[in-house]
């Protein structure tokens, strides 16, 4: 800021006291909005604008300013005297932004305050536990998919190692004993000669000694 600035601002100043003491008017001070109340639909929620100086006392107008920067009128309840806005069961279609303008018989000055859907601790601790829950569950299920994947390959490989175990050699041996059944029968020698078992030669031996 410039001497010249300092200089204008403070004529300024000089003027707007002087016309205060002459008539008694000051232009409203820019007054300051605020939003009061818990922003969820079905409850009240007021807004409150308000100006520090102003003579006379200024009067309070609420509009709301649409996403395109047209002007609507409120659908709440306003009172021009104290410059407050209530929503007695506010809803979504009252969301938006909203201005304020304090005006008296020397001017006016305004104000802006966003209207927007709050979540409330509840709900914001009830989405929290809800994802938690959810997080935990799809680890539960991935974990279960996964052991009985692991459980069936081991009971694959298992069978599969059973059926290529050969026999051993003591359960070869005692299937080549010969049976009470099979002592009769003839088995054939290397040379292709058939020889009678040890039983039925044991047999012939016993019936020449009795004949003699």
């Amino acid at each position: 800021m410039t001497f010249s600035d300092e200089m204008n601002d403070s004529q300024f100043d000089k003027s707007r006291e002087v016309v205060v003491k002459q008539y008694g008017e000051e232009r409203p001070s820019v007054p300051f909005c605020a939003v009061h109340g818990d922003v969820e639909s079905g409850h009240l929620v007021t807004l409150t604008c308000h100006s520090e100086r102003g003579s006379p006392t200024p009067t309070y107008t609420w509009i709301r300013v649409d996403q395109d920067k047209t002007k609507t009128p409120v659908m709440g309840n306003p009172d021009p005297n104290i410059g407050s806005l209530y929503f007695r069961n506010i809803s979504q279609f009252e969301f938006g932004e909203y201005c304020c303008s304090a005006s008296n018989a020397v001017g006016f000055a305004t104000c802006t305050v966003e209207l927007s859907h709050e979540l409330g601790d509840g709900a914001i601790a009830g989405a929290v536990i809800g994802a938690l829950l959810g997080a935990v569950l799809i680890i539960l299920i991935i974990w279960f998919m996964t052991h009985s994947m692991k459980k069936q390959k081991y009971k694959a490989s298992k069978a599969t190692e059973m059926q290529a175990i050969p026999k051993s050699s003591a359960t070869v041996a005692y299937e080549g004993v010969p049976t009470r059944e099979s002592g009769h029968q003839a088995y054939v020698t290397s040379g292709g000669v058939p020889m009678a078992t040890n039983s039925h030669v044991h047999s012939d031996a016993d019936g020449e000694r009795a004949e003699a």
